[in-house]
């Protein structure tokens, strides 16, 4: 028999098959696992037991189990309850109609009994928090009605209260005449309530306000008052009164929730984005400079792998107190192991030094259930001023951290905010770009791509990396490409490009790999007469061949002369390149064009990607963009996917290939080789 502790996972299923492997994969001594064979026998249970989860069966014969979850949310008793369906591997139309029913999630058959655990750990959770919350919230508004309200009157003539219908909520006498009952109200509301009472005389609105009082044995209360005129009765007001404390610590409470990571304890993303202006602007004021640091554990995705999910979560814990310590910044979680830091200090030499003296106090060997985890922290760091929006600032930021995740040897990362505008001091003129590539400053990473039905790494993405000696650091291509850009000098780093990662290709095929190598064309290389020529002397001299390389062009590259363009890559296409049509849906997204450019496979940009668990009108796009790839013949290829639940969302929406850090970050070329082996190619490494 269960205890009242015990969380009662309910499955219905007809295949008794599922109902004995959830068993053996879940039952612990924390949790009670039913199986009923039907839908019909699972409302009965439901009816007659407490039940903290639903495991439920799309197709059975009885009844399907959209219409268990619809009557499961129609029923007062059970429509809070967590319901995760099991669908096919490929059911597309039966994952919608889960979320459209009022299902809370979805597994995908055949069971992966790991993910489902983290599946079930995450709605148990997330439902006994709501479930309290919840309880919080009734037992507040039940014990407002029961408290009943109090009523006054008062004579703007004779400056009095009159009460009536009193009752105990306040347990004290109250006074009638006006100085005596202001008297009660807190010092710093005094005025205004005066203020509002009396400036009430001959108005037809009504008044509302709040204020707060002192009540002996009770302490400070919060009151709300509202009143207003009678059958024409000017120099009378009439109104009701009500103690809300208890409402409005509830409400606190709810944003306090809001705002603040449940796992840590400390404010998230939401506050951070709110804290930025203010921030920026105190800084302004004070003469002082705001500096944003993003960090995180360069073994997170080793760490969430290896250990089990509430050890890497206590972890974070740790973590999280440590820089709670930390008075002289504030800190956010942001999201998979990710913080955020706010930094005042005179000048960066005084911001990196605080930021080191963080990364220090989290470096260390930490024990966590009897297992020592030790850590090493990354780091990137922006200047905070006010040229850039909040999504911008955020983005550089992220950018650093990137940097300095894809070079150990870079413990801290300076990204600059002024990038774009700085690029002259940077760049001079085309002799500073064949000067950085022959001192060997120039490089190619390369992120992997996985083909998630073969579940082989069979693409990869060559991305330009600049190393610069007397910071000790890579700059990513959005710090200096728009400048190069501007002031057109793309020619020569195009074309080193292009040689490099011809030349990765080709060695890659030698060691047995058959899949591309997927190399990016600027704008200014793609518009350029000689592309072709050029694209082929890279081919003569390294030896690649057309098959190795898929050539990428964002959409708006290719709309800013359609015509053109339809040339260009036909040429391209004819000598047998693959041809990506990168960023595919935040630009232009012309049907007419996609239908006559040439291209091989379309390349769905990671903002679709982000909020795809819980969004359902990224998942339609995603879908839809999908059908459309496939209805014209074409691949895709999903960016930007960080976690298991998006590759499982992008996976049962019909993608073809997965990008992102999930995967990998992008990797310098000595590592890529070893990489695609790990994933059972033969692609032998020197």
């Amino acid at each position: 028999m269960p205890s009242d502790t015990t969380e009662t996972i309910l499955v219905i299923d007809d295949d008794a098959y599922v109902g004995e492997l959830v068993k053996a994969g879940l039952n612990d001594n924390a949790r009670n696992i039913v199986y009923v064979s039907s839908g019909i026998s699972g409302l009965t249970y439901l009816a007659e037991h407490k039940v903290d989860l639903v495991l439920l069966d799309v197709h059975m014969p009885d009844m399907e189990g959209f219409e268990v979850c619809q009557r499961i949310r129609q029923n007062p008793d059970t429509h809070r309850v967590p319901v995760i369906m099991l669908t096919g591997a490929d059911d597309i139309q039966s994952i919608e109609h889960s979320f459209e029913v009022g299902a809370t999630d979805f597994m995908r058959k055949p069971i992966n009994l790991p993910l489902l655990r983290q599946r079930v750990r995450f709605a148990l959770r997330s439902t006994r928090q709501e479930r309290h919350l919840a309880e919080a919230y009734d037992l507040q508004r039940h014990a407002s009605q029961l408290a009943g309200m109090g009523y006054w009157t008062f004579s703007f003539t004779k400056q009095t209260f009159q009460w009536l219908g009193m009752n105990d909520a306040l347990s004290i006498e109250l006074p009638t005449g006006l100085d005596s009952v202001i008297g009660l109200v807190h010092r710093d509301d005094r005025t205004r309530v005066k203020s509002t009472l009396l400036g009430h005389q001959g108005l037809t609105r009504e008044l509302h306000v709040e204020f707060r009082i002192t009540v002996p044995n009770l302490g400070s209360r919060i009151i709300r008052a509202v009143g207003g005129t009678h059958s024409g009765q000017q120099d009378v007001l009439i109104g009701a009164f009500q103690d809300i404390t208890k409402q409005r610590t509830t409400e606190d409470m709810l944003e306090y929730l809001r705002l603040h990571d449940d796992l840590t304890g400390l404010p998230n993303r939401r506050l951070l984005i709110q804290s930025l202006p203010g921030f920026v602007g105190t800084l302004s004021e004070n003469g002082t400079c705001g500096y944003l640091a993003f960090i995180e554990l360069r073994e997170s995705t080793l760490l969430s792998s290896a250990l089990t999910q509430s050890t890497f979560e206590r972890l974070l814990h740790l973590l999280a107190d440590r820089l709670k310590q930390h008075t002289d910044i504030s800190s956010y979680a942001l999201q998979d192991g990710r913080f955020g830091l706010l930094i005042s200090a005179r000048d960066p030499a005084t911001a990196e030094q605080q930021l080191r003296h963080v990364q220090q106090s989290l470096e260390c060997e930490y024990t966590v259930e009897k297992q020592p985890v030790l850590i090493t922290i990354a780091a990137g760091i922006i200047t905070l001023n006010g040229s850039l929006g909040t999504e911008q600032i955020l983005q550089q930021a992220q950018l650093a951290l990137d940097l300095s995740l894809e070079n150990p040897e870079l413990p801290v990362c300076w990204g600059s905010t002024l990038a774009v505008h700085d690029g002259k001091k940077i760049i001079n003129n085309d002799n500073t770009i064949k000067k950085a590539i022959a001192n060997g400053e120039f490089s190619l990473f390369y992120q992997p791509q996985l083909h998630l039905s073969s579940n082989h790494i069979l693409g990869a993405e060559a991305l330009l990396r600049w190393y610069f000696p007397e910071q000790d650091r890579f700059r990513s291509p959005i710090e200096f490409l728009p400048s190069v850009e501007r002031l057109g000098l793309m020619r020569h780093l195009g074309r080193f490009v292009l040689f490099s990662a011809f030349q990765q290709a080709k060695g890659l095929y030698d060691a047995g790999w058959q899949g591309r190598v997927g190399v990016n064309l600027a704008a200014q290389q793609f518009l350029d007469p000689s592309l072709v020529h050029i694209v082929q002397s890279a081919l003569d001299e390294t030896g690649a061949t057309p098959a190795m390389i898929e050539l990428e062009i964002t959409e708006s590259t290719a709309m800013a002369d359609p015509q053109q363009s339809i040339s260009a890559l036909n040429e391209l296409k004819n000598m047998g390149f693959s041809i990506a049509l990168d960023d595919f849906g935040i630009g232009y997204s012309s049907m007419e064009y996609l239908l006559k450019f040439p291209v091989t496979s379309l390349k769905i940009d990671r903002s679709f990607v982000i909020d795809i668990t819980t969004n359902a009108k990224m998942r339609t796009i995603v879908r839809t963009l999908t059908t459309l790839a496939r209805g014209l013949g074409l691949s895709t290829i999903c960016e930007g996917v960080e976690d298991q639940r998006q590759r499982d969302y992008v996976d049962a929406l019909g993608v073809d290939y997965l990008q992102g850090y999930l995967i990998s970050k992008p990797l310098p070329r000595e590592r890529l080789r070893p990489f695609i082996q790990s994933y059972g190619l033969p692609c032998n490494h020197e």
